[in-house]
């Protein structure tokens, strides 16, 4: 009876030591798992570090907030004609009917713009060639500014009555001169005179 009570407690002590032995392992290869997570989550962090500088919205681009409104609504930059023409027309509040040409004589490489102003009864446009673009209505047009030139200027403004409006252009009726008709064509009627050697044809 001793023979095996002795022989069990035997097997009891190598199973229990076989238990120590498999904690044991285990506990061995549990810093190497620990350790490879903290490195996992390390890696994960410096992800995290790259996808914010990434998405950083003062990097990048570099166009800020500021510069956009420093850039404004009427800024011609590459503009065509058309377009700046256009924009010079919303610039214009009155109530007369705006008219305004579809091109002007531009060398290359030269930008349009313009400075305006405008009331009920009329409106007055300065159109610019300038090597730069430049926005419409710029301070810089209203001074000396050596890179814009004035090419064109267009005044509209409505008299209460004809007689008024020929007074301001200095209109003449060559109808009433006693002169010589002459036929234009295309419905032009001139009125011809001589005198001191030179004949002058004026036309309404």
């Amino acid at each position: 009876m001793k023979k095996w009570y002795a022989a069990g407690i035997a097997v009891l002590l190598i199973g229990m030591l076989g238990a120590c032995s498999n904690q044991s392992d285990d506990a061995a290869k549990q810093p190497d798992n620990d350790k490879k997570e903290v490195q996992d989550n390390d890696n994960t962090m410096e992800d995290s570090d790259q996808s914010a500088e990434q998405s950083d919205p003062d990097q990048g681009s570099g166009n800020t907030s500021d510069e956009t409104d420093e850039i404004g609504e009427n800024n011609t930059g590459s503009l065509t004609q058309r377009e700046v023409i256009q924009a010079v027309k919303n610039q214009l509040s009155t109530d007369l009917d705006i008219k305004l040409p579809k091109q002007l004589p531009l060398k290359e490489g030269k930008h349009l713009t313009a400075t305006t102003s405008s009331a009920g009864d009329h409106y007055q446009i300065t159109f610019y060639s300038s090597a730069e673009p430049i926005p419409i209505n710029h301070e810089t047009l209203n001074g000396a500014n050596k890179q814009a030139k004035p090419i064109a200027v267009l005044k509209v403004k409505k008299y209460p009555n004809r007689d008024k409006a020929n007074q301001a252009i200095g209109f003449q009726d060559f109808s009433n001169n006693g002169a010589h008709k002459v036929d234009l064509g295309h419905g032009i009627t001139g009125y011809q005179d001589a005198g001191a050697g030179h004949a002058r044809t004026n036309w309404n």
